[in-house]
């Protein structure tokens, strides 16, 4: 017996690629990519590759498709039901979800406590000091935000306020202390005297 797929279909933000994977129950499986860079971002060009790949697995194994909320994908739906009829479609929660953060993340007060957190775990992530003293005092490391998904950033917060007993331990650390004095010019020279 033939198994039934869930086709999902997501362009990256940051590229021109459209990503097609097959979801069933004994696995995810990437099944191509539509190459979208040199060309006019069109929905038929996207729906004329879903309509290959469908027919490839067979209409009979597809039971939904789930497609994101990218601005050249919202017409796909609607030239794939005029080939198949009976497909189902789903907009993807995920992405949506990741919109909504986006749109809170600019507002003012959040812009602000993001800025401060990213500070943070910038400042231990990229000094060996202060990032060998935090390794000491926990496993978990921080989370750095990417920028292509907003929930990241609220990710990251999240595992600061846990983590918050820890990145005071590693700021209080007398090794932390000397480095950032080092760091910022705040320490005696010592006159080098030979014996």
């Amino acid at each position: 017996m033939e198994q039934p797929f869930v086709l999902m279909v997501g362009q990256c933000c940051t590229t021109s690629i459209v990503k097609c994977y097959f979801l069933c129950p004994s696995g995810d499986v990437f099944i191509g990519s539509i190459d979208i860079t040199r060309e006019y971002k069109d929905a038929h060009k996207i729906c004329n590759a879903l309509v290959e790949y469908i027919e490839t697995i067979g209409l009979n194994n597809v039971v939904q498709i789930c497609i994101d909320n990218v601005s050249s994908m919202r017409n796909v739906p609607n030239l794939l039901i005029c080939h198949f009829p009976i497909l189902y479609f789903q907009v993807c929660d995920v992405h949506c979800l990741n919109l909504l953060l986006e749109d809170w993340g600019k507002t003012t007060q959040v812009k602000q406590i993001m800025k401060k957190k990213k500070t943070i775990v910038s400042f231990i992530q990229q000094h060996h000091a202060p990032l060998a003293t935090f390794c000491c005092y926990e496993t978990n490391l921080m989370l750095n935000p990417i920028e292509t998904w907003c929930a990241t950033n609220f990710l990251m917060v999240e595992r600061l306020f846990k983590l918050r007993p820890t990145i005071e331990q590693t700021i209080a650390n007398p090794n932390s202390i000397t480095f950032v004095n080092l760091l910022h010019g705040n320490h005696r020279k010592k006159k080098f005297s030979p014996r």
